[in-house]
């Protein structure tokens, strides 16, 4: 479902160029029938204390032509943190996130309920005027950048919280300190 208008894909090429030329470890992902959509992969190691490894996948939502023919696109940027949360960890894990949800300026935790995935998800309207700006890729940069210290402050304890090492009032009450 790669779609003709090409800004989209472009613009991402050149934030994966961007993040390639700092040696910020990144990959392209073509469309599959899987994911019929390219995306950027931007790796972050060493978050947390234990020093989880975090990928933070950008791509433009698909299926949204009538926007895009107004010069309006929809970038997601979305980091699996957790696979197989069991259901019994769901609701402390809810409630940590909701929480935590209410502190972030940007963007939002959350779990799907089938898959068990822990997930951070943020969402970013963009014009087609903006995108061809010079500025543009630095401006999602430093979207990245605040989303990063999200993931450093947040990711690990609601990890805490799937794994059953920590209750949602623990990480509550760690938050206030």
């Amino acid at each position: 479902m790669v779609g003709t208008d090409a800004l989209p894909d472009s613009f991402l090429l050149q934030c994966y160029r961007y993040y390639e030329s700092l040696g910020i470890a990144v990959r392209w992902a073509e469309p599959t029938e899987e994911s019929p959509f390219y995306s950027m992969i931007v790796r972050f190691d060493d978050i947390g204390e234990r020093g989880t490894t975090v990928d933070l996948e950008l791509c433009f939502i698909p299926g949204m032509e009538l926007l895009a023919q107004e010069g309006v696109y929809i970038l997601q940027s979305f980091a699996a943190l957790a696979e197989g949360v069991s259901p019994d960890k769901a609701a402390e894990l809810l409630h940590a996130a909701a929480y935590i949800n209410m502190q972030l300026p940007l963007g939002a935790f959350g779990l799907y309920a089938d898959s068990g995935t822990l997930y951070f998800k943020h969402n970013t309207m963009l014009h087609r005027a903006w995108l061809t700006e010079e500025t543009s890729v630095n401006g999602v940069d430093r979207q990245n950048g605040l989303v990063l210290h999200q993931l450093y402050q947040y990711a690990e304890p609601l990890i805490d919280v799937a794994e059953g090492r920590k209750t949602a009032e623990e990480v509550l009450r760690d938050a206030l300190v």
